[in-house]
Protein backbone atom coordinates (compact mmCIF):
# COMPACT_ATOMS: atom_id res chain seq x y z
CA UNK A 1 0.00 0.00 0.00
CA UNK A 2 2.79 2.42 0.85
CA UNK A 3 4.29 2.28 -2.64
CA UNK A 4 0.85 2.66 -4.25
CA UNK A 5 0.26 5.80 -2.23
CA UNK A 6 3.72 7.10 -3.03
CA UNK A 7 4.02 6.27 -6.72
CA UNK A 8 0.44 5.71 -7.84
CA UNK A 9 -1.56 8.53 -6.31
CA UNK A 10 1.17 10.71 -4.77
CA UNK A 11 -0.15 10.80 -1.24
CA UNK A 12 3.08 10.97 0.78
CA UNK A 13 1.39 11.28 4.18
CA UNK A 14 -0.54 8.07 3.56
CA UNK A 15 2.60 6.37 2.22
CA UNK A 16 4.51 7.29 5.38
CA UNK A 17 1.70 5.96 7.56
CA UNK A 18 1.72 2.64 5.69
CA UNK A 19 5.51 2.30 5.75
CA UNK A 20 5.65 3.01 9.48
CA UNK A 21 2.80 0.59 10.21
CA UNK A 22 4.60 -2.12 8.26
CA UNK A 23 7.81 -1.48 10.19
CA UNK A 24 5.88 -1.43 13.47
CA UNK A 25 4.49 -4.88 12.71
CA UNK A 26 7.87 -6.25 11.61
CA UNK A 27 10.91 -3.99 12.22
CA UNK A 28 13.21 -6.41 10.39
CA UNK A 29 11.16 -6.47 7.18
CA UNK A 30 14.06 -5.66 4.88
CA UNK A 31 12.17 -4.60 1.77
CA UNK A 32 9.86 -2.26 3.68
CA UNK A 33 12.82 -0.66 5.49
CA UNK A 34 14.90 -0.19 2.33
CA UNK A 35 11.99 1.12 0.26
CA UNK A 36 11.02 3.48 3.06
CA UNK A 37 14.62 4.71 3.22
CA UNK A 38 15.15 5.05 -0.52
CA UNK A 39 11.83 5.96 -2.07
CA UNK A 40 10.06 7.78 0.74
CA UNK A 41 12.69 9.37 2.98
CA UNK A 42 15.43 10.08 0.48
CA UNK A 43 13.69 10.54 -2.86
CA UNK A 44 10.31 12.02 -1.98
CA UNK A 45 11.22 13.90 1.23
CA UNK A 46 14.88 14.62 0.36
CA UNK A 47 16.01 13.88 3.92
CA UNK A 48 19.40 12.45 3.09
CA UNK A 49 20.68 11.80 6.62
CA UNK A 50 17.48 10.12 7.79
CA UNK A 51 17.39 8.03 4.62
CA UNK A 52 20.93 6.83 5.22
CA UNK A 53 20.09 5.99 8.83
CA UNK A 54 17.11 3.90 7.74
CA UNK A 55 19.25 2.10 5.14
CA UNK A 56 21.91 1.47 7.78
CA UNK A 57 19.25 -0.05 10.05
CA UNK A 58 18.20 -2.36 7.21
CA UNK A 59 21.79 -3.44 6.66
CA UNK A 60 22.32 -3.93 10.41
CA UNK A 61 19.23 -6.16 10.62
CA UNK A 62 20.67 -8.47 7.94
CA UNK A 63 24.40 -7.81 7.40
CA UNK A 64 24.71 -10.60 4.83
CA UNK A 65 21.95 -9.24 2.59
CA UNK A 66 23.32 -8.20 -0.78
CA UNK A 67 20.04 -6.35 -1.41
CA UNK A 68 20.43 -4.20 1.72
CA UNK A 69 24.09 -3.58 0.87
CA UNK A 70 23.20 -2.55 -2.68
CA UNK A 71 20.50 -0.13 -1.52
CA UNK A 72 22.87 1.33 1.07
CA UNK A 73 25.59 1.76 -1.59
CA UNK A 74 23.13 3.38 -4.00
CA UNK A 75 22.01 5.84 -1.36
CA UNK A 76 25.59 6.53 -0.29
CA UNK A 77 26.60 7.33 -3.87
CA UNK A 78 23.59 9.62 -4.27
CA UNK A 79 24.60 11.50 -1.12
CA UNK A 80 28.11 12.03 -2.49
CA UNK A 81 26.65 13.63 -5.59
CA UNK A 82 24.21 15.83 -3.69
Amino acid sequence: MAMSYLLGTWQPADAKREFLRSLELNPKYLQARTWYALFYVQYSQVELKEGMEQARLALASDPLSSYAAAIYALMFSRNLCA
